[in-house]
């Protein structure tokens, strides 16, 4: 390819995004035609118009600040993104606050496991409502009520662990009792950190796409949540591959 033609390739990356980085520049030199089928990939959650500018931003927030991914650089860029549409700051706050509940996904996972594993122990652990206190009925209440639903794992946890239940609850609660983002983007953002490659959890995915069509959620724009979260992939090559050109280029030198 021409000079001219990497020219183009960057305009339009500019144009698509707003920004550019040493990263891509670096990427770009590397493989033109790899670049355009990158740039191209990136660019299709923008396409159908369904998910907001600010929405999309907001989630790729999400997804790169997410415990299971941290990649500082992409959280500042698209922050930077989001505040050049005028997002209010505390929008991203609360957005990088949404993400941040996903370390209660041990939880998820591991008491539903470590019951099963009692009981084939001979050691069962008996769960049942009709066990809570005062306290603990409350507090189910007070999930159900703020965060609008309610998974049986939870009945383990707020039976056994009341304290932790009691401090989650507190600490995810958060966001819905003073946050300004749309109860169905909320949603969206849960959907996208569960179904990131680098977790891909299938009951939240489950349990925060039904909140999301019970907001008023259409199929498009879920389907437009994935693909924006697929898009996470592309950055083995952002992250690998302009160290490998910066190192020919310091070898040549």
């Amino acid at each position: 390819m021409t000079d001219t033609r990497a020219r183009d390739l960057k305009q339009a990356w500019v144009t698509q995004f707003g920004t550019w980085s040493s990263q891509l520049e670096r990427l770009l030199a590397a493989d033109e035609r790899y670049f355009h089928a990158y740039l191209r990939l990136n660019s299709v959650p923008s396409q159908t118009g369904r998910l907001s500018a600010a929405t999309r931003e907001l989630i790729a927030i999400a997804i790169n600040a997410a415990a299971t991914h941290l990649n500082e650089w992409a959280v500042q860029v698209h922050i930077e993104a989001a505040q050049r549409l005028e997002v209010p700051a505390e929008q991203i706050i609360e957005a990088c606050q949404l993400a941040s509940v996903l370390g209660t996904h041990t939880m998820s996972i591991g008491v539903p496991l470590l019951l099963e594993e009692m009981e084939r122990a001979g050691q069962p652990v008996q769960i049942s409502e009709s066990n809570y206190d005062e306290r603990q009925r409350e507090l189910k209440a007070q999930f159900e009520r703020d965060r609008g639903y309610w998974v049986p794992h939870w009945g383990a946890i707020l039976q056994e662990a009341p304290e932790y239940f009691a401090a989650y609850l507190e600490f995810s609660s958060v966001p819905w009792l003073q946050g300004t983002l749309e109860p169905k983007v909320r949603e969206f953002i849960y959907v996208a950190i569960d179904a990131s490659t680098t977790h891909l959890y299938e009951l939240g995915m489950r349990v925060h796409t039904r909140n999301a069509l019970g907001y008023g959620a259409t199929f498009g724009e879920l389907l437009d949540v994935l693909v924006l979260t697929s898009t996470l992939g592309t950055q083995s090559s952002l992250i690998s591959i302009p160290h490998i050109v910066q190192q020919h280029t310091d070898s040549e030198v």
